[in-house]
């Protein structure tokens, strides 16, 4: 999922992103803070906290997009790499231990149930299956979409697609909101399956090795 999202900013758009993990980090913290009992003991719905989730990361790519996504090159993907680790940094500071549980993570956090049962490991794996194969075709018909040419556009020569009319700042924000809904999902189920989420699960190699299976 995360290889998914990330191929629509960096595979179609053409934008170097190196903090995909900050989203993925969003996802799996606001739907372990929704879900588990400790520290918040909010216990909100499952299904509920996993939209929440999507909805947090994409805002953080609205966030971290619209003042950066006029830099090209190395120059966004430093800028991107950076915001990663400032994530990890707050979600680990002492500071914000009352909000995050700081370094010791968040556990106990909610799984789905199926006809009462709480989901196995069969179980998650039919649903990241399904998930996969939604993406894949979502991914697919955006790439073939009005949208997805301007993306692929933009990659080819960002110059070029803006004199032939493409609204380039706007089609670079819509990729990288996408591709941080589809990190914000796959958290909230990382988190969700481990039962766990903490600071050390957010580190830089996960965007490397996301963007190696780019």
């Amino acid at each position: 999922l995360l290889g998914l999202g990330l191929n629509i900013i960096v595979g179609y758009s053409g934008q170097l992103v190196l903090g995909y993990v900050a989203f993925f980090a969003t996802g799996a913290y606001t739907f372990a803070l929704l879900t588990a009992p400790e520290p918040h003991g909010i216990g909100m719905a499952l299904w509920l906290a996993v939209l929440l989730a999507v909805l947090v990361s994409t805002l953080t790519g609205l966030l971290l997009g619209l003042p950066i996504l006029n830099l090209r090159g190395d120059y966004l993907a430093i800028v991107t790499l950076g915001f990663g680790e400032i994530v990890r940094i707050l979600i680990k500071s002492d500071l914000l231990t009352d909000i995050t549980n700081g370094p010791k993570g968040v556990t106990s956090v909610g799984q789905p149930t199926l006809f009462g049962n709480v989901f196995t490991d069969i179980n998650y794996m039919h649903l990241l299956t399904i998930l996969v194969l939604v993406g894949l075709f979502v991914a697919k018909r955006l790439r073939d979409s009005r949208t997805g040419r301007s993306w692929i556009a933009i990659r080819e020569d960002q110059t070029v697609a803006q004199a032939t009319g493409i609204n380039t700042y706007r089609s670079k924000i819509l990729a990288l909101l996408l591709g941080a809904a589809f990190a914000g999902l796959a958290g909230a189920l990382f988190a969700s399956r481990n039962q766990f989420t903490g600071p050390e699960d957010f580190t830089l190699m996960v965007s490397v090795n996301v963007l190696c299976i780019v």
